[in-house]
């Protein structure tokens, strides 16, 4: 939802503040933000700020070398049961049946592939990328079952996103001010922590480890040209 409004206020205005970019950008400096999981309450979910820097040999072809530091969190209670007297209560006292917060840092690869839109709307470009990142997952995780146990540990963690976007290039080059690219891109990732999180649990210990499938991959922000090439 915060992505399509961000799109949509960035192609409103647009039009205010310039058409196409004439320069060629050839390295950029990209801050964002990032949301990592299904949007769903009882799923793993993570938000994280991001830096990216990115070359591009051909307007069409970019490589971006990028960071994010992520926050992930879990929290599920038992679903209610009705008791002898029909009334509904929460087993366990209502005590969620696993939850964890943890960091999360994280580098990657992302290759880039664009195409131009122009013909649709003036400076406006759709983009495939495909991230190859690594990092690990470190904090704090509450297994409530039998036995029950709190453990803190740290993890190695990989994946890989394959996403598709929108950017918006703003040339403000009349006014003599820095021009402004918008982006933003939602897709599939692969990360998972329920290994790693099954490798730590009590020796037999009954409990559901629900699956801890991140989903989905959205990110926006903004580039910053730092060298461009006529």
């Amino acid at each position: 939802m915060k992505l399509s409004i961000s799109l949509f206020l960035v192609m409103i205005l647009s039009p205010f503040f310039g058409g196409k970019i004439f320069a060629q950008s050839k390295l950029l400096l990209n801050p964002g933000i990032s949301y990592n999981g299904t949007f769903l309450e009882h799923k793993a979910s993570g938000v994280g700020l991001l830096m990216g820097v990115e070359y591009k040999p051909l307007e069409q072809v970019g490589l971006e070398f990028r960071a994010r530091y992520a926050f992930y969190s879990f929290h599920r209670r038992p679903s209610p049961r009705p008791n002898e007297f029909g009334e509904f209560y929460y087993p366990n006292d209502g005590k969620s049946i696993f939850e964890y917060r943890f960091n999360c840092p994280q580098i990657a690869i992302v290759p880039k592939f664009y195409q131009d839109l122009d013909i649709f709307y003036d400076g406006l470009f759709l983009y495939l990328e495909t991230e190859f990142a690594v990092g690990y997952m470190s904090g704090e995780f509450e297994y409530n079952g039998e036995p029950s146990a709190v453990k803190r540990f740290t993890e190695p963690i990989s994946f890989y996103a394959i996403s598709i976007g929108l950017e918006h290039r703003i040339d403000n080059s009349h006014l003599k001010k820095r021009n402004w690219i918008f982006f933003g891109s939602f897709g599939y990732s692969s990360l998972n922590f329920r290994e790693n999180i099954r490798k730590h649990q009590p020796e037999n210990y009954q409990g559901r480890i629900p699956n801890q499938d991140a989903g989905f991959m959205l990110n926006f922000g903004v580039k910053l040209p730092l060298w461009s090439k006529k």
